[in-house]
């Protein structure tokens, strides 16, 4: 069982970007309804092109912002796990994911 666990970490190491960049987005297409609709509800009273404008700004910076600073977090976490570890979070990371995928119908 060690020999695999240490082929598979072997082969998410090599392809650690990918795999992080991949973590990343599917958080932020999954948390961007709850982001957006924050968004709304904060602005809400406010004047329609103004609103037009934060929504530009959040899609633009914020969410630009949001993809840099997690995929930056987890690829500086990933990198320092065990090999048993880094193929346990990655599983979990992405069960996660599809579970709450499946919980908002995404899937």
């Amino acid at each position: 069982m060690q020999p695999l666990l240490t082929q598979i970490a072997s082969v998410i190491r090599h392809h650690l970007d990918e795999v992080v960049f991949g973590i990343t987005s599917v958080t932020l297409v999954l948390a961007g309804p709850y982001i957006n609709g924050l968004l709304k509800q904060i602005t809400c009273k406010m004047n329609w092109f103004l609103r037009f404008i934060l929504y530009v700004f959040l899609c633009c910076a914020g969410y630009g912002f949001l993809t840099h600073f997690l995929y930056q977090l987890l690829i500086k976490t990933f990198v320092h796990f065990e090999s048993y570890l880094l193929v346990i979070v990655t599983l979990l990371s992405y069960l996660v994911l599809a579970w709450f995928a499946k919980r908002q119908k995404q899937i």
